[in-house]
This record gives structure tokens, sequence and C-alpha cells, in this order.
């Protein structure tokens, strides 16, 4: 059976814009990968500010840790 060109350009454009679709979804994907990424670092961060370590006055060595006031 030949393969009739318009069939041949129709499946070339099936596969370019199922590629297109694909090459979407994937860019979406990445962006909510790294907007989540983004918002673990600005929680470690604000952990790392939120936990510190002190002496008392007898030196006993204090380590003060607060609850993150982050919403993920």
């Amino acid at each position: 059976m030949a393969d009739n060109p318009g069939n041949r350009d129709q499946r070339h454009m099936n596969v370019w814009r199922e590629s297109k679709e694909h090459t979407a979804v994937a860019k979406e994907e990445a962006d909510r990968a790294r907007m989540d990424f983004e918002k673990i670092e600005r929680a470690h961060a604000h952990v790392s500010l939120c936990n510190f370590k002190t002496k008392s006055s007898t030196g006993e060595k204090i380590t003060f840790k607060t609850k993150p006031n982050v919403s993920l």
C-alpha cells in the first residue's frame, strides 16, 4: 500500500503537536519543582535562623529551638 503524502504530513503534524504538548507539560513540572525547592530553601533558612545556642549564667549550654513560622 502506497504512502499518501497527505497522510504522512498529517502524521508529522500529530508528532509535532504531541512533542509540543510534552514539552509544555515538562516545563510546567520543572517550574513546580523549582518553586517547591525554593519553598524548602526558604524554610530551611528560616529554621537555621530559629535554632541557636547560648550559655546560661552558670555556664550551662542551652539550645533554643523555635517553631518556624513558614507556610509551605
